[in-house]
């Protein structure tokens, strides 16, 4: 049986693992010649992960639809999403707001990372989802590189719960 997310799932997967590739390669490449990168570190770094976090939102909206009232259709008592919709909120941030922090989103992306450090967000295994993001004094958002692996694993969950990847767990 074929599935109609197979493909998308496809993509986000080389898509994040490319996305991680280019930046080990790029951070490799600044250790070994001693050339610290600024603008990598504090922005195409992120700007690339942002890029990514943007790009499987996108595939997972197109696949799942909406609601008539305009809400995304996700499947009713799916583990993960609150933390779905806080990526949704920081997709905002990167799509309108170059990976600053929104002003209309500030709380929410707050909460997010409360959320994160007070152990609240899970995996469907029930284990705690490490922080992997931080919003720093120029209010953008600092991600860790677990960002690409959790991303695409949460989207492709979510597709498989709405039956449109087969399920691998």
């Amino acid at each position: 049986m074929s599935y109609l997310g197979e493909e998308h799932a496809n993509f986000m997967q080389n898509l994040t693992h490319g996305m991680a590739e280019a930046i080990r390669r790029q951070e490799h490449f600044n250790n070994t010649t001693n050339r610290a990168n600024p603008i990598f570190e504090n922005e195409s770094k992120h700007a690339m992960q942002g890029a990514a976090i943007v790009t499987c939102l996108a595939n997972v909206e197109y696949l799942i639809g909406k609601n008539p009232d305009g809400s995304w259709k996700i499947p009713m008592g799916w583990y993960g999403i609150k933390e779905f919709n806080y990526f949704r909120k920081m997709r905002h941030c990167f799509a309108h707001g170059a990976g600053r922090v929104l002003k209309d989103l500030k709380g929410d992306i707050n909460n997010f990372i409360t959320d994160l450090k007070s152990k609240k967000i899970v995996d469907r295994e029930g284990k705690t989802v490490p922080i992997f993001f931080e919003v720093n004094k120029e209010n953008r958002i600092i991600f860790t590189m677990f960002i690409l692996e959790r991303i695409r694993i949460l989207c492709c969950e979510l597709l498989a719960e709405s039956g449109l990847l087969k399920k691998w767990y």
